[in-house]
């Protein structure tokens, strides 16, 4: 603000002393209509304006009812982040308890084991027996694709499934 050259601030309603540098000291037409203002370069002393430093009535209503607005309006939105946040939880915690229902209900589990060395159990819905595996896959006419370490087959198991399985190639590395 030093800087300035000239300042008008002529009409503006605005009060208080005037700053004491530079350009605000210069010309008292440039504050004219500004009944507030007092401190040189005006006639007048800031003594003589001690209520003009006072908001008015209208002025601390208008804060009040802006100070409402904006209370009521985070509140609002407060509301609606905790509403959604409520939903989306009951939301998840009524797809667990469906969840926890359903696998109950059908006597399993989520875990695969093998039974005997030779029976893969997935979720006790269906045993997968790897002898059967092994005749359906390692067929020519069930191949899928061959890489440099493995070869992909493809296996149709007599409930309806389909089973691709990976044979890695074994590497000699005495070879190499």
């Amino acid at each position: 603000m030093s800087s300035l050259i000239h300042v008008n601030l002529s009409n503006n309603q605005l009060c208080g002393p005037l700053p004491q540098f530079g350009s605000f000291q210069k010309n008292p037409s440039s504050y004219l209509g500004n009944q507030g203002l007092c401190g040189k370069p005006l006639n007048t002393t800031c003594e003589d304006h001690p209520d003009d430093y006072e908001p008015t009535k209208d002025q601390y209503h208008h804060d009040i009812v802006y100070e409402t607005i904006v209370t009521i309006f985070v509140a609002c939105f407060a509301g609606f982040i905790a509403l959604t946040v409520f939903l989306v939880i009951i939301r998840d915690w009524k797809e667990q308890v469906e969840n926890d229902a359903a696998i109950e209900g059908d006597g399993t589990n989520n875990k695969s084991f093998i039974i005997s060395g030779r029976v893969f159990v997935n979720n006790l819905r269906e045993a997968v027996d790897l002898g059967f595996v092994v005749k359906a896959t390692l067929n020519k006419s069930n191949m899928l694709s061959r890489g440099a370490f493995s070869t992909v087959y493809k296996a149709f198991l007599p409930f309806g499934t389909v089973l691709l399985v990976r044979k890695l190639i074994s590497m000699d590395m005495t070879i190499m």
